[in-house]
């Protein structure tokens, strides 16, 4: 694909819950997600939010 001197299309397989570091965090970012976290276990979502751990933090 890089030597190719036209377009080109890559198609990547992730999981649908790896989370995507910025090169830096910044307060509003970190404050959304945190509120999506406590948000989704207040909501009887904590399975995701294990999921996400598990698949951010275990790789």
């Amino acid at each position: 694909m890089l030597a190719h001197d036209g377009p080109a299309l890559v198609d990547v397989v992730r999981s649908p819950q790896e989370i995507v570091m910025p090169p830096s965090i910044h307060w509003d970012e970190f404050s959304g997600f945190s509120l999506y976290l406590i948000k989704a276990v207040l909501n009887g979502r904590g399975d995701e939010v294990i999921d996400l751990a598990k698949t951010g933090l275990f790789r």
